[in-house]
């Protein structure tokens, strides 16, 4: 059994702009505000959408003396295009906003990924994670309006909206990004592959191991 990897990606997202600079972070979902508060240490505009007024007012208190974090309060699919119409340039977009419970709001519209992909997709350039991959490989137990899309209709319209793009998944993570940077994300992939998969990592190294000390390489199964 391997280990997954579930929040933001953040050594892939260092990674990214050490080659392909991006100025601009926008987050839906600010919960308690620890991921506008990371991201506001590596990109030089930080904007992060929350509905729940309770969990606004926390974050904005907490890290009110950020100055280049953007506290927004509304539905991202309201808030998010107002946002693009502000941006200099790509933006790396966090899509976390789907309503999981306790305090957290959004109950009439559990889950708004598709109009939040809409808005981001039309800034030219940008990279697109979304989290909880795991909530749109099948339908929700929860979910009775069926409100969460499918993995096969993010990338459908992912690809219509951005055929240029190369889209994959890491972890708990739906990744959609300029091809151009397509080497950064399979290397990342690549150099953690061991953590998240030991198991076949160890028995192919054994295999191996077993065939250059009895000089047998003609049986892969033997």
């Amino acid at each position: 059994m391997g280990a997954v990897q579930f929040g933001i990606p953040k050594e892939l997202i260092k990674k990214i702009k050490e080659v392909y600079p991006i100025d601009n972070f926008v987050e839906t979902g600010t919960y308690l505000g620890e991921t506008s508060f990371w991201a506001s240490t590596q990109f030089k505009n930080t904007h992060t959408i929350e509905i729940s007024d309770e969990l606004h007012q926390e974050a904005t208190k907490r890290y009110s003396k950020i100055k280049n974090i953007h506290f927004h309060l509304g539905d991202s699919k309201n808030v998010i295009p107002e946002i693009v119409k502000q941006l200099d340039g790509p933006a790396l977009f966090w899509l976390d906003g789907h309503w999981c419970g306790r305090n957290t709001g959004g109950k009439g519209n559990l889950c708004p990924v598709m109009d939040e992909l809409k808005a981001a997709s039309s800034v030219k350039g940008s990279v697109i994670l979304i989290d909880d991959l795991r909530c749109f490989l099948g339908p929700m137990p929860f979910d009775s309006e069926e409100n969460y899309p499918s993995v096969h209709e993010i990338i459908l319209y992912l690809n219509e909206r951005l055929p240029d793009n190369y889209v994959t998944f890491h972890d708990d993570t739906i990744i959609c990004a300029p091809s151009a940077i397509k080497e950064i994300i399979d290397a990342d992939w690549k150099l953690h592959f061991s953590k998240r998969y030991p198991n076949t990592f160890k028995n192919r190294i054994s295999k191996m191991a077993w065939r250059i000390k009895r000089m047998n390489f003609n049986n892969e199964y033997e």
